[in-house]
């Protein structure tokens, strides 16, 4: 894949901040007298029930937190692919010191660095994989303590899409990651012409 193309699809990457509402918007809070009201039969639930229910939601929410921390990652992948194009047009011009400083931000720099947002995208990842196995055990605890009526009922709410989008949107980023590396890797080791 050419930079272009590359270029064009980090573009039309959406932020994960719009999955994030979107789940945010679907999803459970912790059941008090006036909350999830699309869901009254939460108002319902054993006591014991609602205090697991209540720690298990407000670590979804803690995770989702964590996860929405690291939303940047998209502008940065947008940086790099502006970053490449300009690395390629220095190579093809011979300007040799705007290469180096380039290659060195790309490389060096503490915020700008493919290697922190490597690091920022693995933690990401680790968050999503928490956020999604509370997922599965607080639905999974509700539908043990829920009809089959009331399960559906709470089941179709968007909640399960948002999160599914939210997983490819960071799988796609990795894969970009990946991607554009492999080109600053190709760039890098280019010889500027004079």
């Amino acid at each position: 894949m050419g930079l272009r193309e590359l270029k064009k699809e980090v573009e039309a990457l959406p932020a994960v901040t719009g999955h994030i509402a979107a789940f945010k918007a679907a999803w459970l809070q912790p059941v008090r007298k006036n909350t999830n009201k699309q869901l009254p039969f939460l108002q319902e639930l054993s006591k014991e029930t609602r205090l697991e229910l209540n720690k298990k939601v407000n670590t979804v929410t803690d995770h989702l937190h964590l996860v929405n921390s690291t939303n940047h990652i998209h502008d940065k992948l947008k940086h790099y692919a502006r970053y490449l194009i300009e690395l390629k047009l220095t190579t093809l011009n011979g300007d040799l010191a705007k290469f180096n400083i380039i290659k060195n931000r790309l490389l060096q720099d503490e915020f700008m660095g493919l290697q922190t947002t490597i690091t920022e995208l693995q933690y990401t990842e680790t968050a999503l994989q928490e956020l999604t196995q509370e997922y599965h055990e607080t639905t999974e605890l509700l539908q043990g303590a829920l009809t089959l009526d009331e399960s559906v009922q709470f089941l179709s709410l968007p909640h399960k899409s948002s999160l599914t989008l939210l997983q490819q949107t960071v799988n796609k980023q990795k894969q970009l990651l990946h991607a554009l590396g492999q080109e600053f890797l190709v760039l890098a080791r280019q010889e500027v012409p004079a």
